[in-house]
């Protein structure tokens, strides 16, 4: 899983890997370890929630995703783009995308 970060927007590509443990996991993580501590991003499928929902805690972002999103993924949707609001008011723009196989560069 990759994950960027800019402003208040957050992007993960999973690629056909990730988005394979994710449904058998349920869940799929990554971790930036500093030595001193980590930040952590974690996705999480749930049948609890209907749009995607984000919280911070303890150095991790957490985010879950309803699990019928899966479904429509493969079919359909090269990603899911949601504005998450926050406890504080603000709002994150959260995008969660396949990232897709791109075709060589010929004669380089």
């Amino acid at each position: 899983m990759k994950v960027r970060l800019e402003d208040q927007r957050i992007v993960f590509r999973l690629n056909d890997e990730a988005r394979t443990n994710l449904v058998h996991d349920k869940k799929i993580r990554t971790e930036v370890d500093f030595g001193n501590g980590a930040l952590a991003f974690q996705l999480e499928l749930s049948s609890a929630v209907s749009s995607l929902k984000m919280n911070f805690d303890k150095n991790e972002i957490n985010v879950l995703m309803p699990e019928n999103y899966i479904h429509l993924w493969d079919k359909i949707k090269v990603g899911f783009e949601e504005d998450v609001k926050l406890d504080n008011g603000k709002e994150v723009n959260l995008i969660i995308e396949k990232d897709l196989k791109r075709s060589k560069k010929r004669g380089v």
